[in-house]
């Protein structure tokens, strides 16, 4: 059986502890608390005073919301943006001039922007 560490600091009914997996903290009176562990698992326990007898309650992990991985459908796509339709019978204008012989087809931002050479 290998060593164990744990150091429990109180004030009034809230609780830290501290052990080799990390800090815990729980909050309760004498006999029933609500807590969650050095690793993130949270339970509930009930015990009788005095006596070092206790019923403890760990409950599933929560399942954690992933954050990247979205379906393609939701992403906008830079690369090949969707153009309007317009409402039937509206005017259409030309298409965009092409650039001037010799032009580089390739701008940067400001000039996409139209704010410099």
């Amino acid at each position: 059986m290998g060593w164990r560490f744990r150091k429990v600091w109180g004030v009034g009914p809230f609780r830290w502890t501290l052990s080799k997996k990390g800090v815990g903290w729980s909050v309760g009176l004498p006999g029933m608390r609500y807590g969650i562990s050095p690793t993130g698992q949270r339970y509930v326990s009930i015990g009788i005073p005095g006596t070092g007898m206790y019923w403890i309650k760990y409950f599933p992990a929560r399942q954690r919301r992933q954050v990247t991985g979205y379906p393609q459908r939701h992403l906008p796509n830079p690369t090949n943006p969707p153009t309007p339709t317009p409402p039937p019978g509206a005017a259409t204008s030309p298409p965009p001039a092409a650039p001037p012989a010799g032009a580089s087809p390739h701008r940067r931002w400001w000039q996409q922007k139209g704010l410099g050479p």
